[in-house]
């Protein structure tokens, strides 16, 4: 009776054991998972808020650039039909594209006379434009020769928007400081 006590009480630990090493080894799997899982998590809200801080950095710099340069003298040209510049107006700092490096943005002037027959010379085939409201400037026009057209967009939406993410983690951060003081 001895022996068959021992040999099943030692089943039963040898299971109990394997159970346990088992459950630890599917519980450090867990872990393990949802470490990495927060690890990248915190690298990819690192990354983010390196990039966004980056950009915020690049649009606050070109909003200052806007009080420095014109952008009907200084502006980058990709190809023939594509230029950015900065222009500024009061508080207001923006991102110019425009197509006619030699007119340079249009910002509203004469685009054809009209006749004593009252026809619009040359004659204007096409005519697209929004506003210059919410930040936003766009004009378009088609003669049968050539095209103009002027967009604009205030740099205070890229501000603000690349400004979220850094603005979230510097709150975090403080918050999370005091907390942790003791009082």
């Amino acid at each position: 009776m001895t022996s068959f006590f021992k040999k099943h009480c030692l089943e039963k630990k040898y299971r109990y054991n394997i159970g346990i090493h088992e459950t630890a080894r599917t519980l450090a799997s867990h872990d393990s998972v949802r470490y990495l899982a927060d690890s990248m998590s915190r690298w990819v809200l690192k990354m983010a808020t390196v990039l966004s801080t980056v950009l915020l950095a690049v649009a606050m710099l070109l909003f200052l650039a806007g009080y420095v340069f014109s952008p009907w003298e200084q502006y980058l040209s990709f190809g023939g039909d594509f230029h950015i510049g900065v222009c500024a107006r009061g508080l207001d700092s923006r991102i110019v594209f425009f197509n006619d490096a030699e007119y340079g943005p249009y910002r509203g002037s004469i685009i054809g006379i009209v006749g004593a027959d009252g026809n619009v010379y040359p004659p204007l085939e096409r005519q697209r434009a929004f506003g210059d409201s919410w930040g936003i400037y766009y004009r378009y026009f088609q003669w049968s020769d050539s095209t103009l057209w002027t967009l604009t967009v205030t740099l205070w939406y890229p501000i603000g928007l690349f400004a979220i993410i850094p603005m979230i983690r510097l709150l975090r951060s403080t918050v999370c400081r005091r907390t942790r003081e003791p009082k």
